[in-house]
């Protein structure tokens, strides 16, 4: 009996991002054929030319569109070296030694096992590994990690009220002063030494969206014996055959794997000290003032200015499309209702202010990533000269456009979802502006006189037509005319008539968080 098979990626953003997987967006300069029947991902930057893919992009992408991220400096970039110097070398606590054997066969007709102690996983991690490796190496720099290892730890006792329904052994660690933690660089590093004694590294099969698990391994007796950090296959196929990828994408896929591996290191130095303790078993520890505990997101925190989530539109193992940078803890990430369950490693304390009655309402914010930070974190003179200067704030994304959700009902995520949320602007807009600027104010009106300019300007239109065009010259309608489905190519060129889905833009011009 005949069976439908699944439609073959037909362009460079299919292969590497995956199919579409809405049926219902048709190609309206393809006489309405389904873009999952092309075999195209819906990526395409559309602007204004094909509003059902415009809204299906916003679904898709965090509230933005292609276009958006794009001219945000977070999509691809050419020209871009995939690494740069050798950034001091591994750090010990990723040698390896410490790797599992794993015997099983790559994906893919690829050749070779998941070993990564050599062969081509040990290729395809190794510069995620250096880059992880730099930010433990400069562990200093944040008081963080002063205060995970050596800062003084405190009981909550919490109000009733503020209690989340798990057992009562809530502590909180905080940090050291500056001057006190600056004497303890050597001591990071013996205490990350000793963690790898301890450590096993592997990469696994995880749960579907899980990127790194980190597990305590018990004896007999029930002591504490081995603790696994895990970072998910599905991370690594992609680099195992780049194939269409471009280097910013590469560089966007290593360095997820490396943010990766810092954050379960981060769990795996909770777990280390509930052994030395006696506390096996025991709810990981909040840090300050934060009302979540999880210790690998607020490391992130500290790190990058907030947790960092990854933009995967397709179906899994594919690339990494983007990341953006939240606040953590928000609450349509990390809440959850503030109730405890059995087997989730974080806790909450004070729920009041993730409630939709607090005054300001909670709101989640979403930061795209440029790509040239990726970029700079593989580059030794980035090291060398720039973070040296600045310290901890070299690694804080630029805040150029971003996304707010306010909170408007209860539960988990209120009312909202994230295609409710308003573009806004953010704090490094100005300076983005200098030399952007002509393509922003093409791209993105963004005052309301602006939009007028562009609705009444039929030059314009055509020249923000050519900007689109020169742009993305890979871009799937031209690779698809290439293919033969001419009409794909002829329907984008139509002049757009109204402004779409950017006319909100103008509802939240120049509001700065």
């Amino acid at each position: 009996m005949a069976t439908n098979s699944p439609p073959l990626p037909t362009t460079r953003h299919a292969r590497v991002y995956g199919i579409i997987d809405d049926a219902s967006v048709r190609d309206i300069g393809a006489k309405g054929v389904s873009l999952r029947d092309q075999g195209r991902s819906g990526l395409t930057p559309t602007f204004v030319f094909n509003k059902p893919i415009e809204q299906y992009q916003r679904r898709k992408l965090m509230g933005f569109t292609a276009f958006e991220l794009l001219h945000s400096g977070c999509l691809e970039k050419e020209n871009l070296g995939r690494f740069g110097l050798p950034l001091r070398g591994m750090h010990p606590m990723f040698a390896p030694e410490r790797w599992w054997k794993d015997g099983d066969a790559l994906p893919d007709g690829l050749v070779g096992t998941w070993d990564a102690r050599k062969g081509p996983v040990l290729t395809a991690i190794r510069p995620s590994l250096l880059i992880a490796s730099r930010l433990l190496f400069e562990s200093h720099v944040w008081l963080w990690w002063d205060a995970l290892m050596y800062g003084p730890r405190k009981e909550l006792n919490l109000p009733a009220n503020e209690k989340d329904g798990g057992p009562d052994n809530l502590y909180a660690f905080f940090p050291r002063s500056a001057p006190l933690a600056a004497q303890s660089k050597g001591r990071q590093q013996a205490r990350f030494r000793t963690l790898a004694a301890l450590m096993d590294l592997r990469v696994g099969t995880l749960e579907p969206g899980i990127l790194g698990r980190t597990d305590v391994k018990k004896d007999p007796s029930n002591v504490d014996k081995r603790i696994t950090v895990s970072v998910s296959r599905d991370l690594l196929v992609p680099l195992l055959a780049p194939g269409d990828m471009t280097e910013s994408e590469v560089l966007v896929q290593q360095s997820i794997v490396a943010k990766v591996l810092v954050h379960e290191v981060a769990h795996a130095l909770m777990n280390l000290y509930f052994r030395e303790n006696n506390q096996s078993g025991a709810s990981e520890n909040f840090f300050n003032e934060e009302e979540v505990a999880e210790c690998g997101w607020s490391c992130e925190k500290a790190i990058l200015g907030g947790h960092m989530s990854i933009l995967r539109t397709g179906l899994r193992p594919k690339a990494v499309m983007s990341c953006f940078v939240t606040n953590f803890p928000n609450f349509f990430d990390h809440f959850k209702e503030g109730k405890w369950k059995q087997g989730r490693s974080y806790r909450y304390r004070s729920h009041g202010n993730f409630s939709a009655s607090h005054d300001p309402p909670p709101t989640a914010w979403y930061w795209p990533v440029q790509i040239s930070f990726f970029h700079q974190l593989c580059q030794e003179d980035f090291w060398e000269k720039e973070f040296t200067r600045i310290g901890q704030e070299a690694l804080r994304p630029p805040r150029i456009v971003g996304l707010g959700v306010i909170k408007t009902g209860e539960g988990d995520r209120g009312a909202d979802t994230i295609g409710a949320g308003e573009l806004i602007i953010g704090k490094d807009w100005e300076e983005w502006m200098k030399g952007n600027g002509e393509l922003w104010r093409l791209g993105l009106p963004t005052t309301k006189e602006d939009i007028q300019r562009w609705e009444q300007d039929a030059w314009l239109r055509d020249r923000m037509a050519s900007y689109w065009d020169a742009l993305w010259k890979d871009s799937e309608v031209k690779a698809a005319g290439a293919s033969g489905a001419q009409g794909a190519a002829t329907g984008s060129r139509n002049q757009p008539t109204a402004m779409s889905g950017s006319m909100t833009w103008s509802q939240v011009a120049g509001r700065r968080p």
